[in-house]
């Protein structure tokens, strides 16, 4: 290959590199334009205050059958919409405050009574 040939083949790679780099640089652009608009919406949004019975157990990460049982136990409370169950944000979060934590220390174990020894 002629120093022509190897120059102009350089100077095409060259060019696909660079053009590379500005389709990501418009991308990451774009995206973080996206992740703005997306959190500035969030923000206007008002705060949801009723949760359907899907989901309050999606927001808890549960099953909606172990969210019927942990209601009906009254581990959580929810209020009637007509025939429909319906839980509140603040039901929901004092429920996620009252469960155990993994950092808490193990509360000390009671001594045990010895036996008498038989002679």
């Amino acid at each position: 290959m002629d120093t022509a040939a190897l120059f102009l083949v350089v100077v095409f790679v060259v060019s696909i590199l660079i053009l590379a780099g500005i389709v990501f640089a418009v991308k990451a652009a774009e995206s973080r334009a996206a992740a703005k608009a997306r959190a500035a919406s969030a923000e206007k949004r008002p705060k949801q205050f009723l949760y359907t019975k899907q989901q309050a157990a999606t927001a808890l990460g549960m099953s909606t059958g172990h969210l019927q049982e942990l209601t009906r136990r009254g581990k959580i409370t929810a209020v009637k919409d007509g025939r429909k169950l319906r839980f509140t944000s603040a039901d929901l979060e004092a429920y996620a405050a009252a469960l155990p934590s993994w950092g808490a220390p193990p509360a000390p174990a009671a001594p045990r009574a010895r036996r008498a020894q038989a002679a």
